[in-house]
């Protein structure tokens, strides 16, 4: 296959004065992403410090970051 020279590329073509092109308001354009988290705040029974866990499991008992000891904690109640 023969490679292509600068003259055999095709150029882009853009619109005609006749044919605006119709952009959003920079305001309305989505330019990013975004997600939603469950942060979950739990005290330490034992030392008393707190700690936070992002998008936690569903469970009951949790070790303190801090001290290292285990904590029981009553189920969350359900969010509507």
């Amino acid at each position: 296959m023969p490679r292509q020279t600068h003259a055999s590329r095709r150029k882009p073509t853009l619109p005609s004065a006749e044919t605006p092109v119709k952009r959003k308001p920079r305001a309305e354009r989505v330019t990013g992403l975004r997600s939603v988290e469950t942060l979950v705040h739990f005290q330490c029974g034992d030392c008393r410090k707190w700690w936070s866990i992002g998008d936690a499991p569903a469970r009951n008992v949790w070790y303190c970051p801090w001290c290292g000891r285990q904590n029981r904690f009553a189920a969350a109640p359900e969010r509507t």
